[in-house]
Order: C-alpha cells, then sequence, then structure tokens
C-alpha cells in the first residue's frame, strides 16, 4: 500500500505555527524518515517550492519519496494525478483533511485516511513496534524441546 500524504495539510494541523516553516518540514520528514518508512511505503507531497521550477521535484530521505510540486500545481492535485495513473488506485491511501480530494480520489477507487486516522494509525504501530523490540521471545524448556525434535527430524530426512 502506497500512502500519498499531504505534507503541508498535515504539517499545519500539527503546528499552527508558520514561521521558520523549513524547520518544521524538515522534522516532519526526518520523523516520516526515521520512523514511520520501516512499515510504510510514504510519499510526502508538498506545494512547490521554487519558482523556476516547472516539474516536481523528487528526493528519498530513507525510504520516503519527498515531492515539490511545481509552483503551478497543488500538492492536491498531484496526488489526485498520481493516483489516477496509479495501475490499480485501490493500492493507494490519501492522507489529507482536504474533503475534496479526499471525495475525488475515493472516487477513483483509492482508500483515503484523514490526519487523525493516519496519525492514531502510526502511533499504534509504533507502539507495537516498540513492545516487539522491548519483550524478546521467551523459550520455555517445552518449545526448546519440541524445536529440537523438529530439527532433528529434519537433519534425518534424505
Amino acid at each position: 500500500m502506497r500512502y500519498f500524504v499531504d505534507g503541508y495539510n498535515l504539517l499545519f494541523h500539527l503546528t499552527k505555527k508558520r514561521n521558520p516553516l523549513r524547520q518544521y518540514r524538515h522534522e516532519l520528514i526526518t520523523y516520516f524518515a526515521t520512523s514511520i518508512s520501516s512499515f510504510l511505503d510514504v510519499v510526502l507531497v508538498f506545494d512547490g517550492s521554487d519558482p523556476h521550477e516547472k516539474h516536481s521535484t523528487k528526493h528519498h530521505i530513507g525510504q520516503v519519496e519527498i515531492i515539490y510540486t511545481p509552483l503551478c500545481m497543488t500538492a492536491d492535485f498531484y496526488i489526485f494525478e498520481e493516483v489516477q495513473l496509479h495501475k490499480n488506485p485501490a493500492h493507494t491511501t490519501v492522507v489529507s483533511n482536504d474533503q475534496e480530494l479526499i471525495i475525488r480520489c475515493r472516487a477513483l477507487g483509492a482508500k483515503t485516511l484523514s490526519l487523525t486516522d493516519f496519525l492514531s494509525y502510526i502511533a499504534k504501530k509504533n507502539e507495537k513496534k516498540k513492545r516487539s523490540l522491548a519483550t524478546p521471545a521467551q523459550e520455555t524448556p517445552q518449545e526448546i524441546s519440541r524445536l529440537l525434535k523438529i530439527f532433528e527430524k529434519k537433519l534425518k530426512e534424505p
């Protein structure tokens, strides 16, 4: 599943501060690259950054793809186009609170998540990941004996 995240929509949902925007954007991208990319295929889409760019710019930080749209294109339109061009829109999820974008992408067959639902989903995944790392598997004597029998049986097979 590929997640297209409306970057500024999420950023402004998390903070009402507009300055320094570059710093908040960098922190958001860093968080995605370090905490989320291990379990989600994420594309962060931001409205254009360079007034001289006629095409979108793309780069990766870790597994996260970061896209800046051309100046004349909104992130919403870019996301809609990507969903429209996707071989199977049902394998995409659009993350935004923009109702027009959500309606248009659902009509194409994409899944959608509100920003709040997406943040809750991430929090649950991160918590599950932390629990699995914090609790190493405990091998009981019965489990060790069972695994040993399986291993010995496999060794005897031709």
